[in-house]
């Protein structure tokens, strides 16, 4: 099945939450530091950090990163993001599977 872009959703996130309880496609992600030190975050499988660890971002100072998945990461369980250090922001892009 082709994607429908039309179904992509963004999420940017400013702390450690849930970016969506839903089973979902993950094709992006940006960590932006804040520029006072590496910044780091941590991407998981679940409702929270007892998920399975997906994704351990980090960036060196003053600096972002950005990764793209093709094919996309699925998360059975939703997405859970744990802000770490010096951290302005993360951006999700995603689409939620459907049962």
């Amino acid at each position: 099945m082709p994607l429908d872009y039309k179904d992509v959703m963004s999420h940017r996130s400013v702390a450690s939450e849930e970016v969506t309880i839903e089973p979902a496609y993950l094709f992006s992600v940006v960590l932006t530091g804040a520029g006072v030190g590496a910044s780091d975050a941590a991407v998981y499988d679940g409702s929270n950090t007892s998920g399975e660890p997906m994704l351990d971002l980090r960036a060196v100072v003053d600096m972002s990163v950005q990764l793209h998945f093709d094919p996309p990461l699925v998360f059975n369980r939703g997405i859970y993001v744990e802000k770490g250090s010096n951290v302005t922001s993360i951006v999700f892009q995603f689409f939620t599977i459907a049962d």
